[in-house]
């Protein structure tokens, strides 16, 4: 029944019951079943309850006004930014945005109402609402106004968003405590909100259990040494400083440091931002076999490509008594679920990020086909098979394939975008490229690793089976070096109190985004875009 009442669309529905508590003129007994005919509006159910609802305050949103436009309308009270405005001798329009909407909503208003009103300016809008559906205007709802009162001022000259001019997006990138006025990046910004609660949908819905992991770790999960290291700013307590570092190297990541240093460090050992939660993630599958975390992730590499930040968010999954081809299947039902969320609810803000975004590539013209996506099982493939692939292409690739070696990003859009033509999971790698923590096969030579390729993005997910045998994993934390590391005792020691085969994944949640919305710089994929050489705000 609740689920019903969020729909988007009136319908009359039935509900099946049982009496649990009673009312003085109710016929029925305690614990009678009943049905209950009911006629369901989207959250809320008129005008009247619109009041109600906000007890007096006034603040309806436009995207609920639009909604319920169908009604006749009492006087409604709505506040936003004048987003464009039009000034005639008799009448003036203005535009109004409050991010709920992605077109916001038309305002008819008397000149002399806005006189000290210019674009940017907030204001609160008293008037009422009427229905423009069978006419020839391009809007569908309008506020007639009664009354306008400025909230606060925009200094017209300097406000660098000016009505249907839209700005570039390197201007805009300079400028990201202003971006979210303008339709794309409000759209942005709704499409993102939809796409973490598909997220927590999806998983919720099969079983997992959302796990926060720690943003501050003392591990280097994917072994790169890409990790941030964290200090207090100060040295009081006698701690190792930020201001110490200027003056003495760097500790290397994985506690490989001077001893005497070590009791210097505020928690007692190096710490820093974390590069991914799945290690501990492993811990808690140990004992919850489902789990997921969507939450931060820091990379130090210096990349300035359209497909990388410093700060962003990963989707990771870990499934216990599993195996590579069960969190293949989970990836694959993940971002299906979450791409018919997203296309279903928000497809016409999805139309204005695509056409805004850089959802136009240079090299092909067409648009993220969600049907197609959904429709089409993911092809999976062998490294081997991919390496010969390549190498038997016609393509001139500036990077030559040749199996041992990574795929570099060149080699995966074509294998996405021309030899599959779909999404694809690339599997068993060579054990030599992949991290300590991913299970070796038996040939001795590969690892039960896959990436998930898809066009135009390249890698959009990574995952493995976990090597859950402890004396393997021993011996591949000795190869590396790492076998007396103490940040990692707990993660051998997990191997010892009823290991399982588990498997889990990773899903870049911008990279998600820029493959679904047709995003051609990820920066513009995130409220506020953290990557090397700038940090605003």
């Amino acid at each position: 029944f609740k689920m019903a009442m969020g729909t988007h669309h009136q319908r009359l529905i039935s509900v099946p019951c049982w009496c649990w508590r009673l009312g003085q003129r109710t016929r029925y007994a305690r614990n009678s079943s009943i049905s209950i005919f009911a006629r369901t509006c989207p959250k809320i159910q008129s005008f009247g309850s619109l009041r109600s609802t906000h007890n007096g305050r006034g603040k309806q949103l436009i995207r609920e006004l639009k909604i319920l436009a169908t009604e006749k309308s009492p006087v409604v009270e709505v506040s936003g930014w004048v987003r464009e405005m039009r000034v005639h001798k008799t009448v003036a329009f203005l535009q109004l945005s409050d991010g709920s909407d992605l077109n916001g909503l038309q305002v008819v208003v008397d000149p002399a109402l806005v006189k000290e009103v210019s674009l940017g300016a907030s204001v609160r809008v008293k008037g009422e609402v009427v229905s423009l559906k069978g006419t020839r205007q391009k809007q569908s709802t309008e506020l007639q106004a009664s009354s306008l009162d400025v909230i606060g001022r925009s200094e017209a000259a300097s406000y660098p968003i000016q009505g249907k001019k839209v700005p570039s997006l390197e201007y805009l990138r300079d400028r990201v405590h202003l971006r979210a006025r303008t339709a794309m990046f409000s759209a942005m910004l709704r499409v993102r909100n939809a796409a973490e609660m598909a997220v927590h949908g999806y998983f919720q819905n099969s079983g997992f259990i959302h796990i926060h992991t720690p943003i501050l770790t003392t591990n280097d999960c994917e072994g790169a040494g890409e990790a941030f290291s964290v200090f207090p700013s100060s040295n009081t307590f006698g701690h190792i400083s930020s201001n110490d570092l200027r003056q003495s190297s760097n500790p290397t990541l994985n506690g490989k440091e001077d001893t005497k240093q070590a009791g210097k460090h505020f928690f007692g050992n190096p710490v820093y931002l974390t590069v991914s939660g799945q290690l501990q993630l492993e811990a808690m599958a140990s004992s919850m076999a489902r789990v997921y975390v969507l939450g931060p992730t820091f990379r130090a590499e210096n990349s300035h490509s359209v497909r990388h930040l410093a700060e962003f968010y990963m989707l990771e999954a870990e499934l216990a008594f599993a195996d590579a081809d069960s969190a293949m299947d989970v990836t694959e039902a993940c971002l299906k679920a979450c791409c018919k969320k997203l296309f279903d609810s928000h497809s016409a803000d999805i139309e204005c990020m695509a056409s805004h975004l850089g959802g136009l590539s240079r090299k092909n013209t067409e648009r993220f086909d969600p049907e197609g996506f959904l429709s089409k099982s993911f092809e999976r493939i062998t490294y081997t098979e991919a390496i010969e692939a390549l190498l038997n292409s016609k393509e001139s690739f500036k990077i030559t394939p040749e199996w041992g070696r990574d795929l570099n990003s060149e080699h995966e859009e074509w294998l996405a975008g021309k030899y599959c033509n779909s999404a694809v999971f690339v599997t068993d790698y060579p054990a030599s490229i992949k991290p300590f923590y991913m299970r070796r096969n038996d040939d001795g030579r590969t690892a039960a690793a896959f990436d998930l390729l898809v066009p135009k993005i390249g890698e959009l997910a990574g995952g493995s089976a976990r090597e859950e045998r402890e004396f393997i994993l021993e011996s591949q934390l000795s190869d590396l070096g790492l076998s007396t590391q103490e940040s990692l005792w707990w993660y051998q020691n997990l191997r010892r109190y009823g290991t399982t085969p588990h498997a889990g994944f990773g899903i870049g949640f911008e990279r998600m985004l820029q493959y679904f919305c047709g995003i051609g710089n990820i920066r513009d994929a995130v409220p506020f875009p953290r990557h090397a050489g700038a940090c605003p705000l």
